[in-house]
Order: C-alpha cells, then structure tokens, then sequence
C-alpha cells in the first residue's frame, strides 16, 4: 500500500468521524417537543371521522402525543360527562358538542369548563357560532364546523321534464315545480327528514327567528313562526315530499332518481363525489329557495365544537390539538377534501383552494358557495331549555302540518306550555 493511499484512508477515517460527531451533536441539541402526552377525546359520531384525520395530521407532527378518540352518543353525553365529572374519573380532555347542546353544557357544567379565550381569536370564527359558546363574557370553546344547508338537484332529470332548477328562486317556485314533476313522471320532489322539526326549524332560522328571544324567553306563536307553518304546510300539502330517515336515504333516492332533490349538509354533499361517481354532471347545488323574492338563503343545520376540560393533565396537548385542528390550512383543506367538513374558522375562506371549481357538479364553486352562506346565516339562540322546548315544537308541528290541525290555537298552547315550565325550571333551581 502505497503512502498515498495510506494518507487517503486515514482522511477518509477522520471526515467519517468528525461527521459523527456533528450529527450526533447535532441530534442532542435538537429542542424537545413539548407537545407530549395522551389527550383522551369524546365526539359524536358526525365529527368522529373529521376528529381521526386531524390526530393522525398532528400525530405526524407531535409524535409523543397519543390520542385517544371515544365515540359518545349525542344523547348519552350530558349524562356521562355528568357522571364522570361527579366521580372525578375517566374524564376526557376534549369534548365535541354540537350547537343545540351548547348552552345547556355550559350552563350546567361552565366550572368545569376551559375558558378558551385567550387561546383564539373570536372574530376569525364565524360569529354565530361564537355567540352561542359565549356566556357571562366568557368563551367556553371552539367553534370546529358549520354545516350549512344548500339544495341539490337531479338536473337530468328535471330538464328531461322541462324544468330548469335556476328558475327556482322561492318556495312558490318550488311547490310549482314540485308538482308538475310529480304530475309528470309520479316521483316526488324532495327528501325530507321523518323529524319534521328539523326542517321547520331550518325555515324558522331562515326569516332569522329561534324558539327564544336573545333574553331566554320562549317565542313560539309569532308572526314569523305563522309565516313558517304555512309554507311548510303547504309543501307537504302539495304531494310532493319523501319522508326519510338518514342521510343514506337521501343518497339513494337521489341516487335512483326517485326524488329530484335534497337539502343537505357539506358532509352529505361529499358523499356523492366520493362514492356516486356515475353522477359526475347529472347534479347542481344551489342555494335554498327565499320566502319570497330577494330574501335569505342561507340556512344552518348545526355543527360541532370543541370544549376544553380544566382538569385535563395534558392541557398544552389538548390546546394545541384543538387549535390545529379548527385552524390549521393544510390540516382543514385535507378535511374539506376528504370529509367535506366546512369549517368554522373564516380566516381559511380566502384560500385559493376554496375557490376551485368542481368538476363533479358541473364546474360549480361548490365550496366558495358554502362560504359564503355560512357568512350569512342567521344565529339560531339556543338556551339551556332548548331540548326541552324542541320536543314539544315536533309535537306542535306534526299536529298543524301533518294532522292538519289549527296552527293558532296549537302555537298558543305551546308558547303558554313553554312559559310555564321554563318558570317552574327557573324557580326550582332559585329554590335548591
């Protein structure tokens, strides 16, 4: 071996080490994470899937967190979170509620409760989601979804019937062409929910009236509340409605080209891109019909949130998370594309991104359409009596539009019902 060779080694040797050393200096003084630990989560199930995606997006970030998602049923989580709360085990980190729950959680369970306050930004959210997480100047979560309401149409098969869908601007529109589909070729016009509640409330908030006043009070027999009744009566009246029970129902009659349309959320908009493929072109979303020419559009069907636990061990984790997951662009544009998901959180309205025209319907801005009837919707006014009130609202309601009974005497009944057992709750907690 000559020296040459000799000397080459040896430098060889030496550079091999010193780069060792480097990268294993290198790999010592690298900082921390200190995102760390286990976050246990309860959603409902139509947030589960938009819950999974995000840990697994801030998993590949902040890989000491594990994240521990439990589905709890809508109706089950007031009782075991009550439960958990009052035994002071097994309690969550995170929970998902959705609108309507909202103030009666925060009402009941607010010392419990993180305020989140300081952690966002309440004007990059929409503000009616805020309003509702907010109580005594203080903010008990996070917005996460708003699914706002928009109405697809099976155009091919309302052109074939000589019916264009971009005429339809109110519901007199609707109802007209409603029945000459169903005059025409006996299919009916659209898939609404069995809980006929849902949809009546849908309208109510749609003239920007709730079931109470911005003081609490139950409003239930107002002008508005008549204007609501009567249109809806008259669509169901008029032959032209299918009953169903699930967003699957809607699918597959829209699907078979049974009913010619749907109100639907986002998620169950998406549904169709992912898993109808062969009615790429045959469907256009539009915005709801107005009452009357001109009038509002945009409409609310809930959504989710995310409330914060105080007593959570891994607070910073559970901040964090919530906050990558409600506002996090490249986090939330994965969850529009994959779950349809539109988020609560404004600031990500003016990505690019949401303003692609999709194929699938036509080259319509199906998601900027989304956006900006989110932007517009009136806030519904939840209280901590919602759920009590809401069942009494689907009894009245079937009553009047589906039984046919007098709508006056029906909502005044219900207005003085609603008085008295909110008085009696009230003055039962004043006297415990």
């Amino acid at each position: 071996m000559n020296f040459r060779k000799i000397i080459s080694i040896i430098l060889t040797v030496i550079i091999v080490f010193i780069t060792g050393c480097q990268n294993a200096n290198t790999a010592d003084n690298k900082p921390k994470d200190e995102i760390a630990g286990k976050i246990t989560l309860w959603t409902n199930r139509d947030s589960i899937n938009i819950l999974k995606l995000s840990a697994e997006n801030f998993k590949k970030l902040h890989t000491d967190v594990d994240i521990d998602i439990i589905e709890v049923g809508k109706t089950e989580l007031k009782e075991k979170l009550s439960l958990s709360l009052s035994l002071k085990s097994d309690l969550p980190d995170i929970v998902i509620a959705e609108d309507e729950e909202i103030q009666f959680i925060i009402n009941r369970f607010k010392d419990s409760l993180e305020d989140v306050g300081d952690y966002i930004k309440k004007g990059d959210y929409l503000e009616y989601k805020i309003n509702n997480l907010s109580f005594e100047n203080k903010l008990y979560g996070i917005p996460l979804n708003s699914k706002t309401a928009v109405m697809i149409y099976r155009v091919d098969v309302l052109n074939s019937l000589g019916i264009n869908a971009e005429y339809i601007k109110t519901y007199e529109d609707f109802i007209t062409a409603g029945q000459n589909v169903l005059k025409s070729s006996g299919k009916k016009m659209i898939a609404l929910p069995a809980d006929i509640e849902n949809t009546y409330r849908m309208l109510l908030n749609q003239l920007g009236q709730s079931y109470f006043e911005k003081d609490g009070k139950p409003v239930l027999n107002s002008p508005k509340t008549q204007r609501t009744l009567g249109i809806l009566k008259k669509i169901y009246e008029s032959g032209i409605v299918q009953e169903v029970k699930s967003t699957k129902d809607y699918i597959n009659l829209i699907k078979n080209g049974t009913v010619a349309a749907a109100v639907l959320t986002p998620e169950g908009v998406n549904s169709f891109i992912k898993e109808i493929p062969e009615l790429k072109g045959k469907l256009q979303v539009m915005k709801i019909p107005a009452f009357e020419e001109g009038g509002n559009q945009a409409v609310s069907l809930g959504g989710d949130n995310v409330l914060l636990l105080n007593s959570s061990q891994n607070k910073k984790a559970a901040i964090e998370f919530s906050k990558f997951t409600t506002e996090d662009k490249d986090n939330i544009t994965e969850l529009i594309k994959e779950l349809g998901m539109i988020p609560s959180y404004i600031k990500y309205y003016d990505e690019k991104w949401f303003g692609k025209e999709e194929e699938y319907f036509q080259g319509q801005k199906l998601w900027r359409l989304y956006s900006e009837l989110a932007e517009d919707i009136y806030a519904v006014i939840y209280t901590k009596h919602f759920s009590k009130v809401k069942q009494s609202v689907q009894e009245a309601v079937a009553k009047i539009v589906l039984q046919g009974q007098d709508a006056v005497t029906i909502i005044d009944e219900l207005q003085k019902s609603a008085e008295t057992s909110i008085n009696l709750s009230v003055n039962r907690v004043g006297a415990e």
